[in-house]
């Protein structure tokens, strides 16, 4: 399966690294981006690491929701992509409203070392 991806170079997990390391305008313009989402809805992260099955279904389903709506379609990845993040070696980034839970966004992301 083919699909985009990003290679980021992270030595140290803290945020402020990160955007350090970013060329200035770009830290302007995804500081701007954070603060206006933050001031739009609450929002709850998490980093979860081999996902129940429950959880599974649910980024399933917005991946298909999000898939039908894209205006660029690679493979369309069946549910066994997705449970390919139970590897050690992969992790799921995810956003759900704070009042409700509902799923809003997520990324699957592998640690390659």
């Amino acid at each position: 399966t083919s699909f985009p991806g990003t290679l980021a170079r992270l030595p140290d997990p803290a945020k402020e690294d990160y955007f350090a390391a970013m060329k200035g305008s770009r830290r302007r313009q995804l500081k701007k981006k954070l603060r206006v989402s933050a001031a739009a809805v609450d929002v709850d992260t998490a980093v979860l690491q081999h996902p129940t099955g429950t959880v599974l279904s649910e980024l399933f389903r917005l991946f298909g929701e999000t898939y039908e709506h894209a205006m660029t379609k690679l493979e369309r990845p069946n549910k066994a992509f997705l449970a390919h993040g139970r590897f050690a070696q992969a992790f799921f980034l995810t956003v759900r409203e704070a009042a409700t839970g509902d799923l809003l966004a997520f990324m699957l992301c592998f640690d390659l070392g």
